[in-house]
Order: C-alpha cells, then structure tokens, then sequence
C-alpha cells in the first residue's frame, strides 16, 4: 500500500521510482514493494541496504537501487552484493531525461 512507505526518508528519486512502482502495482506488474526493508552483509562490517525489493507478478524478487548518477564505489558493491546472493535479481534503475532505465547487475563469474 502506498500509504505505509517512509516517503520522508527517500530522496526524491526515490519517491518518483516508489510512484513508478505503485503504478505498476495497480497494473499487475508488481505483487508489492518495500522500502529499505532488509540489509545483506557484505563483510564483517559492511552491509548494503537496497532502496526498494520488489516481488513481481512472475514471483521473482528484484532489489532495485535507485540512482541519479553511479560512483564507482556504488557499483563496485552492488556487484560484490549480486555475487553473494544470486538468489535475487539485482536492478539499477536510473531517471535519465525524464525516463526511467533499467540494468540488471550480473554477478562476478
């Protein structure tokens, strides 16, 4: 429900990519989204916390990582984060030029 996502806490590209997931929801594209709900562990230290995980229509769950731009340091841990759980379908997903771009992040073979 659109309703209960933390919209104080997202960036505002994050809040037109929750937008985006609504509508796909009412589409039937999406079963449900959430924000930030869970974090993998990366090192004894280190963890990533995805913005959304989404559980499609197909019943496979995406984590979807929202940016305006990529640093390298960004790119460099969500690749490490696919590797170690491939269970999951890592998605970059970025606003260029008023639209959105997908990429899937494949794992380190």
């Amino acid at each position: 429900m659109k309703a209960e996502l933390p919209v104080t806490r997202m960036n505002k590209t994050e809040v037109r990519w929750a937008d985006e997931l609504w509508k796909l929801q009412l589409a039937g594209k999406v079963h449900q989204y959430w924000f930030e709900p869970v974090k993998f562990r990366l090192g004894l230290s280190a963890w990533y916390t995805p913005d959304f995980v989404v559980w499609m229509a197909d019943d496979t769950v995406e984590v979807h990582e929202v940016k305006g731009f990529w640093r390298e340091a960004a790119r460099v841990r969500i690749k490490t984060v696919a590797t170690n759980y491939p269970l999951y379908r890592f998605v970059a997903i970025r606003l260029v030029e008023g639209r959105w771009e997908r990429e899937e992040i494949k794992p380190h073979v």
